[in-house]
Protein backbone atom coordinates (compact mmCIF):
# COMPACT_ATOMS: atom_id res chain seq x y z
CA UNK A 1 0.00 0.00 0.00
CA UNK A 2 1.50 3.32 -1.07
CA UNK A 3 1.24 6.27 1.28
CA UNK A 4 1.71 9.80 0.09
CA UNK A 5 2.51 13.06 1.80
CA UNK A 6 1.85 16.05 -0.47
CA UNK A 7 2.89 18.93 1.77
CA UNK A 8 5.54 21.19 0.32
CA UNK A 9 8.52 21.24 0.98
CA UNK A 10 8.43 17.75 2.51
CA UNK A 11 6.92 15.96 -0.47
CA UNK A 12 7.47 12.24 -0.07
CA UNK A 13 5.98 8.94 -1.19
CA UNK A 14 5.92 5.79 0.87
CA UNK A 15 5.68 2.84 -1.49
CA UNK A 16 5.30 -0.91 -1.41
CA UNK A 17 8.29 -3.00 -2.59
CA UNK A 18 6.81 -3.77 -6.03
CA UNK A 19 6.24 -0.12 -6.91
CA UNK A 20 9.55 0.98 -5.37
CA UNK A 21 11.45 -1.47 -7.59
CA UNK A 22 9.94 0.18 -10.69
CA UNK A 23 11.49 3.58 -9.89
CA UNK A 24 14.42 4.86 -11.89
CA UNK A 25 17.79 5.55 -10.27
CA UNK A 26 17.22 9.31 -10.71
CA UNK A 27 13.85 9.15 -8.91
CA UNK A 28 15.31 7.25 -5.97
CA UNK A 29 18.24 9.70 -5.80
CA UNK A 30 15.83 12.63 -5.24
CA UNK A 31 15.05 11.30 -1.76
CA UNK A 32 11.32 11.79 -2.31
CA UNK A 33 10.55 8.08 -2.34
CA UNK A 34 10.81 5.69 0.59
CA UNK A 35 10.09 2.02 1.02
CA UNK A 36 7.02 1.63 3.24
CA UNK A 37 7.38 -0.45 6.39
CA UNK A 38 4.34 -2.76 6.61
CA UNK A 39 4.75 -3.19 10.38
CA UNK A 40 3.16 0.23 10.94
CA UNK A 41 -0.25 -0.96 9.77
CA UNK A 42 -0.38 -4.10 11.90
CA UNK A 43 -2.82 -4.25 14.80
CA UNK A 44 -0.03 -5.28 17.19
CA UNK A 45 2.06 -2.18 16.38
CA UNK A 46 -0.94 0.14 16.63
CA UNK A 47 -2.06 -1.40 19.94
CA UNK A 48 1.44 -1.12 21.40
CA UNK A 49 1.99 2.50 20.27
CA UNK A 50 -1.44 4.07 20.67
CA UNK A 51 -0.40 6.02 23.77
CA UNK A 52 2.50 7.59 21.85
CA UNK A 53 0.05 8.86 19.22
CA UNK A 54 -2.18 10.28 21.95
CA UNK A 55 0.78 12.13 23.49
CA UNK A 56 1.67 13.64 20.10
CA UNK A 57 -1.95 14.67 19.56
CA UNK A 58 -2.16 16.23 23.02
CA UNK A 59 0.94 18.35 22.38
CA UNK A 60 -0.61 19.60 19.14
CA UNK A 61 -3.90 20.22 20.93
CA UNK A 62 -2.11 22.45 23.46
CA UNK A 63 -0.78 24.55 20.56
CA UNK A 64 -4.26 24.59 18.99
CA UNK A 65 -5.76 25.71 22.31
CA UNK A 66 -3.14 28.46 22.77
CA UNK A 67 -4.09 29.78 19.31
CA UNK A 68 -7.70 30.26 20.50
CA UNK A 69 -8.79 27.06 18.73
CA UNK A 70 -7.76 28.37 15.30
CA UNK A 71 -5.80 26.12 12.96
CA UNK A 72 -2.87 28.01 11.47
CA UNK A 73 -1.58 26.10 8.46
CA UNK A 74 2.04 26.32 7.43
CA UNK A 75 2.86 29.08 4.91
CA UNK A 76 3.86 26.47 2.33
CA UNK A 77 0.42 24.84 2.63
CA UNK A 78 -1.34 28.20 2.14
CA UNK A 79 0.84 29.04 -0.86
CA UNK A 80 0.23 25.62 -2.43
CA UNK A 81 -3.55 25.95 -1.90
CA UNK A 82 -3.56 29.41 -3.49
CA UNK A 83 -1.62 28.14 -6.50
CA UNK A 84 -4.07 25.28 -6.89
CA UNK A 85 -7.07 27.62 -6.72
CA UNK A 86 -5.48 30.09 -9.12
CA UNK A 87 -5.06 27.47 -11.83
CA UNK A 88 -8.25 25.48 -11.22
CA UNK A 89 -10.72 28.35 -10.83
CA UNK A 90 -10.53 31.17 -13.37
CA UNK A 91 -12.53 33.63 -11.27
CA UNK A 92 -10.20 33.13 -8.32
CA UNK A 93 -7.23 33.83 -10.60
CA UNK A 94 -8.86 37.00 -11.92
CA UNK A 95 -9.82 38.15 -8.43
CA UNK A 96 -6.44 37.44 -6.81
CA UNK A 97 -4.63 39.30 -9.62
CA UNK A 98 -6.96 42.31 -9.39
CA UNK A 99 -7.37 42.74 -5.63
CA UNK A 100 -4.95 42.89 -2.76
CA UNK A 101 -6.14 42.60 0.85
CA UNK A 102 -5.93 45.87 2.76
CA UNK A 103 -6.69 46.13 6.48
CA UNK A 104 -9.90 48.08 7.05
CA UNK A 105 -10.79 48.17 3.37
CA UNK A 106 -14.17 46.88 2.18
CA UNK A 107 -15.17 46.20 -1.42
CA UNK A 108 -18.81 45.47 -2.18
CA UNK A 109 -19.93 42.50 -4.27
CA UNK A 110 -21.66 44.95 -6.60
CA UNK A 111 -18.34 46.70 -7.33
CA UNK A 112 -16.52 43.41 -7.82
CA UNK A 113 -19.18 42.10 -10.21
CA UNK A 114 -19.23 45.38 -12.17
CA UNK A 115 -15.46 45.25 -12.70
CA UNK A 116 -15.58 41.53 -13.42
CA UNK A 117 -18.34 41.87 -16.03
CA UNK A 118 -16.34 44.63 -17.76
CA UNK A 119 -13.09 42.67 -17.75
CA UNK A 120 -11.39 41.11 -20.75
CA UNK A 121 -11.67 37.72 -19.09
CA UNK A 122 -15.48 37.98 -18.87
CA UNK A 123 -15.71 39.25 -22.47
CA UNK A 124 -13.93 36.10 -23.69
CA UNK A 125 -16.31 33.70 -21.91
CA UNK A 126 -18.87 31.72 -23.86
CA UNK A 127 -22.53 32.70 -23.55
CA UNK A 128 -23.19 29.66 -21.39
CA UNK A 129 -20.32 30.55 -19.03
CA UNK A 130 -21.50 34.17 -18.84
CA UNK A 131 -24.97 32.98 -17.81
CA UNK A 132 -23.39 30.72 -15.22
CA UNK A 133 -21.48 33.67 -13.75
CA UNK A 134 -24.55 35.97 -13.57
Amino acid sequence: MARRIDVTPFYSKFMNPHTYDDLSVEEIATGKFHLANPIYITDKFQEHNRQALMEILMEDFKIFKSNDYVIKPHKAVIQEANEYLKYSNEFYGWFSNGYKKKVGSVVSFKTIYKLYSQSEYFANLTKADKRKHN
